[in-house]
């Protein structure tokens, strides 16, 4: 009789155990949801339907915080709507997280420039260019910001970069901006 009792009591802690992670599972949001949510903003934002695309990368975002390329295409689809504070929070989202790519960095940094904040600006390029220390594009933008601030030889710097990097459309285009700005003549090839 003893060992019949017994039994129903490990039965009965089994099933009240189940019962209480059904209830947590219930409440607690399942972090791999966040990536298919993602995945589907990306699928809606290529379809160009940015208010379904917006509402799976908040969804994504709820689901799992930690996701970098949501906060970024969520950010630029504020952009794009001239949600200017959202979208500069979302990029800002974007590059605290762990692993920022370049183009987190150089959209907070075209945000920050958009806004008057030129110094905040070239801190974000320099930072996008320090994670893709071989992208021309990378280069081109820090140029354009050190442009922007006035340090004209560090923009010239950037330009052979850019043009060692294998872009001379992009080397020339900041060549012109240099001259148009400083008054310098910058040879071209």
């Amino acid at each position: 009789m003893k060992r019949n009792k017994t039994n129903y009591f490990l039965i009965y802690l089994i099933l009240a155990g189940s019962v209480v992670l059904k209830i947590f599972d219930a409440f607690t949001p399942n972090v791999k949801y966040g990536k298919v949510f993602y995945r589907y903003g990306l699928f809606q934002e290529e379809k160009q339907n940015f208010q379904k695309a917006r509402y799976f990368y908040e969804k994504a975002i709820r689901y799992n915080p930690n996701i970098a390329d949501a906060y970024y295409h969520l950010g630029l689809i504020y952009k794009r709507n001239n949600d200017l504070e959202m979208a500069l929070s979302n990029f800002q989202m974007a590059t605290y997280l762990v692993n920022p790519d370049a183009n987190s960095y150089a959209e907070l940094g075209f945000m920050l420039r958009d806004l008057g904040q030129s110094k905040r600006s070239l801190s974000a390029f320099k930072k996008s260019m320090n994670v893709s220390p071989f992208s021309p594009e990378s280069h081109f933008n820090l140029g354009m910001a050190f442009l922007l601030d006035n340090q004209i030889e560090d923009a010239l710097t950037e330009v052979g970069f850019v043009d060692r990097l294998g872009e001379p459309h992009l080397a020339q285009e900041l060549k012109m901006a240099i001259n148009n700005r400083s008054g310098l003549s910058v040879k071209f090839k």
